[in-house]
């Protein structure tokens, strides 16, 4: 039997890094090599608040950690600098600005490595890792039977591995590797975790390790009241999130949460965070910085603040904290306004004065005179011919009646401080041919039945027809009917419908027709609202109940 399948037979080469140089491909100066350089994909060290450092330019700094046992060394980066650096639990945290290209390391016992160039391009906010090799290298070559599996679970599971300084994939938390007989060295690292190193032995069996890293995090519950604040964590531009949330893994140390809510003052807190991976509770209580307003104008005047339209009448909110203008505005009217300053925690009322009238004048003359003359339904007093003072400006319909007579309308546009003549010859009613409607059709047929014909309908009588509860229950039950059409909002159509129909002498609303329309979807949606009223006491005159013909406008509005 040849001698050498008899025994096994070990070689160690002890290798003394002393004024050699350069040796086997490793880079070295004295006592001081980098055994390797490489970028760390998923570590986010170098990116996360906390742990992230800027340089002089404001730009987010390379982390380099260099893995030694050794402590006291210097960094040189040149031109571009050093931003900092942090001696950590088996390795150093270096700074270094994007770009840069090489570095210089210094230890007062080991020597000098100078200008090392990197390897790979340095990037803004990118983590690296650099492995030394100081002092005393002892390489072992052996042959032997063989060797045996090294099984390694680690947390977290995204942790990466080195043994004997060389990379080990890690699938899932584990580690699962040949590796032979003897002693390694072992490393585990993860973001945001303390590092831990450590020794282990491959014997004749399978070795099963088990390394949980400890955080090197803390976790914030944050919240506010009242709740719905953004919070913006270390001064970064972006929030971290909306209130109540759970903050992501924060570095140990003191950290700015900045909490910004409209109208109410920005709250800036500094906490603590520990980092054993614990969550702490933060809550911050906003301040106000607001008024509380109310505001109040006569009749149905239209409030505006700064121009903006906030209610009919009344209305009540927050105001942030500044000066305002506060307006009540109506058709044909000078609005009434008052500079309002608020300060926050204010409770203010401000109460507006009715907006001014913008009268015009009619001179109303007709053919026969005595005529009476009303204005959008209302009587004017007084019989023509007659200059009626104090008229709204603006478009209205004038209706002028006279007993014997047809009743005449007719479109005015009334100008403020002029007199607008008007000059109507009325037509005696046996002259008059009317185009018979329905409802005359049915009573004429009625009539050779022995039913009773219609009337025509009076504009002005003795005791004019009552709404129940009077007209402003009138004008609600027309505003609370009123059925918006969806499609007209849609596309911003708005504007007055004006409807004219008669109460007949039984009280009920009829024939309802649009004297100015706006368009046939609004229309026909102010037709539906008049011909749904409920039953009116009926008009009389000299006794008797009579039909009475009215005239209302039903007004669309956006707000």
């Amino acid at each position: 039997m040849n001698m050498c399948a008899m025994f096994r037979y070990r070689v160690v080469l002890t290798i003394f890094l002393i004024g050699f140089g350069l040796c086997s491909g490793v880079l070295s100066a004295q006592n001081i090599s980098v055994k390797s350089f490489r970028l760390l994909e998923t570590d986010l060290t170098a990116n996360t608040a906390g742990t992230m450092k800027r340089d002089q330019n404001n730009e987010v700094s390379a982390l380099i950690k260099v893995v030694t046992t050794e402590t006291g060394f210097a960094f040189d980066g040149g031109m571009l600098g050093i931003v900092g650096a942090e001696q950590r639990t088996g390795e150093i945290w270096v700074y270094v600005p994007q770009k840069s290209r090489k570095i210089t390391l210094s230890h007062q016992k080991l020597g000098m490595l100078r200008d090392y160039y990197y390897p790979v391009p340095v990037e803004a906010g990118r983590t690296y890792e650099m492995v030394l090799t100081t002092g005393k290298v002892t390489t072992i070559v052996q042959e032997s039977a063989g060797g045996q599996y090294l099984v390694m679970t680690v947390t977290p599971a995204n942790a990466e591995v080195s043994i004997d300084d060389v990379p080990v994939e890690v699938a899932d938390g584990v580690v699962s590797t040949l590796l032979k007989y003897g002693k390694h060295t072992y490393r585990v690292s993860a973001a945001l975790h303390e590092p831990t190193m450590g020794q282990f032995e491959i014997g004749n069996a399978k070795k099963e390790l088990s390394v949980a890293l400890q955080p090197a995090y803390g976790i914030l519950q944050i919240d506010s009241d009242p709740a719905g604040a953004e919070v913006y964590i270390d001064g970064d531009y972006q929030p971290a999130g909306t209130t109540p949330f759970t903050s992501k893994w924060l570095s140990p140390g003191k950290h700015t949460l900045q909490f910004k809510m409209p109208v109410y003052k920005t709250c800036t807190m500094e906490v603590a965070v520990p980092g054993n991976g614990a969550t702490q509770s933060v809550e911050a209580v906003l301040q106000p910085n607001f008024a509380e307003v109310s505001v109040s104008a006569p009749g149905e005047s239209e409030i505006y603040i700064n121009n903006e339209l906030k209610g009919v009448g009344r209305w009540s909110g927050r105001l942030n904290a500044g000066l305002y203008t506060v307006e009540a505005r109506k058709t044909s009217h000078y609005s009434s306004s008052q500079s309002v300053e608020v300060e926050a925690g204010d409770k203010r009322t401000v109460t507006l004065s009715a907006p001014t009238p913008r009268y015009g004048s009619l001179n109303v003359n007709t053919r026969p005179v005595g005529a009476t003359v009303s204005v959008d339904d209302t009587a004017l007093t007084g019989t023509t011919p007659n200059i009626y003072a104090d008229i709204l400006i603006g478009e209205h319909t004038l209706t002028v009646a006279k007993s014997g007579y047809a009743e005449a309308e007719q479109r005015i546009t009334v100008e403020e401080g002029k007199v607008l003549p008007v000059s109507i010859t009325l037509t005696e009613k046996e002259k008059v041919a009317p185009a018979p409607s329905a409802r005359t059709a049915d009573s004429q047929s009625l009539s050779g039945q022995g039913g009773k014909k219609e009337s025509k309908p009076f504009t002005v009588v003795e005791v004019m027809p009552v709404f129940p509860g009077g007209q402003t229950a009138l004008v609600q039950y027309i505003a609370s009917h009123l059925k918006y059409p969806t499609v007209a909002q849609e596309n911003g159509i708005q504007g007055r419908v004006l409807v004219s129909f008669v109460v007949g002498e039984d009280g009920y609303v009829e024939d309802v027709q649009v004297i100015k329309g706006v368009e046939p979807m609004l229309d026909k949606e102010a037709v539906r609202v008049i011909q749904s009223l409920p039953r009116w006491t009926p008009g009389n005159q000299q006794g008797k109940p009579v039909r009475v013909k009215y005239t209302v406008p039903v007004t669309f509005a956006l707000q």
